[in-house]
């Protein structure tokens, strides 16, 4: 705040506003994101929240009037960190865990935290050494190099390199995505059984 009150001669409550529409933006973003990641995917969700996060940090750089600030730091920050900070843990553990979801929940949190230990020194040590500037295109650099290897790296659901979740019983589907509702998952599950019926001396892959 203080290199920003220095450059600017902004009032604190001008950037405390935008703080606050920060953790409100952060706050409400986590049940939608959750929505959006079982509906279009962990993937792409978390691709473009980082994306989201990058313009937002990046364009911080350009701005010039209050409202500026607010909009860059306070909305778009606030959704692109919203959208992955609170959720993205619990959605890793609930798609691909069924025994151990705590302890994948508490490592996943654990290393947010670590991250957060680690950059935010080195962060705060470079807009003291340099410019705050600098440290904001570093923040959005860090978010947007990322997002290849969110892209190559982070699958959906297990199905999609064709195993079970850690845990799960191959015959309840319990790992299956929730996008073909209740009905779809009947038919699909009946669909399999008449499959049996008709070759019964051929096991049918889940």
């Amino acid at each position: 705040m203080v290199p920003l009150e220095e450059e600017f001669g902004w009032s604190r409550s001008i950037l405390s506003l935008a703080v606050s529409i920060n953790l409100v933006f952060f706050g409400l973003a986590a049940p939608f994101a959750a929505a959006l990641m079982d509906r279009f995917g962990i993937r792409r969700v978390t691709s473009i929240a980082l994306l989201v996060i990058g313009a937002g940090s990046g364009l911080t750089v350009f701005v010039v009037k209050p409202w500026q600030i607010v909009l860059t730091w306070g909305v778009l920050i606030g959704l692109g960190t919203g959208s992955i900070a609170l959720v993205f843990a619990a959605t890793i553990a609930n798609t691909w865990f069924v025994k151990r979801r705590g302890l994948v929940v508490g490592i996943l949190t654990d290393g947010s935290a670590a991250g957060q230990l680690v950059f935010l020194p080195l962060i705060a040590v470079m807009v003291e050494s340099s410019s705050w500037r600098g440290a904001s295109l570093l923040i959005a650099a860090g978010a947007i190099a990322v997002v290849p290897l969110v892209l190559r790296w982070i699958r959906n659901s297990p199905r999609e390199v064709g195993v079970h979740a850690y845990g799960a019983d191959p015959a309840s589907y319990l790992d299956e995505p929730d996008v073909l509702g209740v009905g779809g998952r009947l038919c699909n599950l009946r669909c399999h059984h008449q499959r049996a019926d008709r070759h019964p001396f051929h096991p049918v892959r889940a």
